[in-house]
């Protein structure tokens, strides 16, 4: 238990202190790493004897080697664990600081180049530095940058993410770098919250590919959990008149098993060029289980000109019991030859869908 016995806690720091240094001096790191196995045993018992050191030591090592300690060791949740009541406020102080600097710098650095750009229907502030901080980031990242992305991956280790859920929003509406901004995300995504979520279909609106596609990762993650996502928000952007919005809401809906995205779904697999996003349609339609697919589906499998999109098809047709699937799935079984280039895998996906 706890110790106020500060020799044996001397020892254990200093002890600490050794291991500490020889995990750095190491070349590299991969696999189950001993040294980094020993350092979170340490830490471990100096938590345990001695909390308020332990919290103090970590901080100060995370602040030195944070991503190479969470990477091969139990650093983060240690520090949660002991003091998150504490450190987590302490973290997000740190965050909108970091954030705040950074956005002045970039501001600063367009100023002094005297670059006169001009960004239509952009609202306020933040989303201006998002648009134009690559050109004046330093490259390495700045400071500022490593900081708020160390600290959000202390968040991130955070057993209740309840907590500071309107700080990440706030953060991420005021954040001028796309990859923090998808750090933020993924940590949105870790919750359950409402207003999480919310923000979540809210980013699909943005007008960043690569933030609406981790967006949509993480709803679809959600999705798995019933009832957790209401239907409606997504039912009103997936008639918006941007293809783009449209689309990612449909996928979610297509997740979730609304029928709203159906239609959608069968006009992609019909018509769209691009074969990913028709073999995603496919998939999507299984998902959906409506019987209105089938003949879709069926098509698909025997004509689509991508091998892919066939393949999702006869897989998105194990969802249906109904006689012309599975006899569609037999006859295509049946009629591959060995010689064929994909035998093997045709087969057990016709097997597994029949099945």
């Amino acid at each position: 238990g706890e110790t106020h016995n500060q020799i044996a806690i001397d020892i254990l720091k200093q002890r600490l202190e050794e291991i500490n240094t020889k995990f750095f001096s190491q070349q590299s790191w991969g696999g189950p790493d001993e040294t980094g196995i020993s350092w979170t045993n340490h830490v471990q018992a100096l938590a345990y004897v001695a909390p308020r050191e332990a919290t103090q030591f970590l901080r100060e090592k995370l602040e030195i080697g944070g991503s190479l300690l969470l990477m091969v060791t139990d650093a983060a949740s240690i520090l949660m664990r002991l003091d998150a009541e504490r450190v987590i406020p302490e973290l997000l102080r740190e965050f909108r600081s970091a954030q705040q600097e950074e956005n002045r710098k970039i501001a600063a650095g367009l100023k002094e180049s005297e670059k006169e750009v001009q960004i239509p229907d952009l609202q306020n502030e933040a989303k201006v530095n998002r648009q134009l901080s690559r050109a004046v980031r330093p490259i390495p990242p700045s400071a500022e940058y490593r900081k708020r992305q160390h600290l959000l991956n202390l968040l991130g280790s955070s057993s209740d993410y309840n907590l500071f859920i309107p700080d990440l929003i706030q953060f991420l509406k005021e954040e001028p770098d796309e990859s923090i901004q998808k750090q933020i995300i993924q940590i949105l995504g870790k919750s359950k919250h409402h207003s999480a979520i919310h923000t979540l279909v809210q980013v699909l609106k943005e007008d960043n590919d690569k933030l609406r596609v981790e967006a949509t990762k993480q709803l679809i993650k959600l999705s798995a959990i019933p009832n957790l996502i209401d239907s409606e928000e997504l039912r009103i952007l997936a008639r918006c008149e941007d293809i783009n919005i449209s689309w990612y809401a449909a996928v979610v809906l297509g997740h979730l098993r609304d029928s709203a995205a159906l239609s959608r779904m069968l006009h992609v697999l019909a018509n769209n060029p691009r074969a990913g996003i028709r073999s995603i349609a496919a998939k999507i339609l299984g998902i959906i289980g409506n019987p209105d697919c089938v003949p879709s589906l069926l098509k698909a499998m025997e004509d689509d000109s991508d091998r892919y999109v066939r393949i999702n098809a006869a897989c998105a047709l194990c969802c249906f019991c109904k006689v012309e699937a599975t006899s569609a799935l037999l006859d295509k079984l049946i009629s591959i030859t060995n010689d064929h280039p994909h035998t093997d895998k045709i087969k057990s996906m016709s097997w597994l869908s029949i099945q």
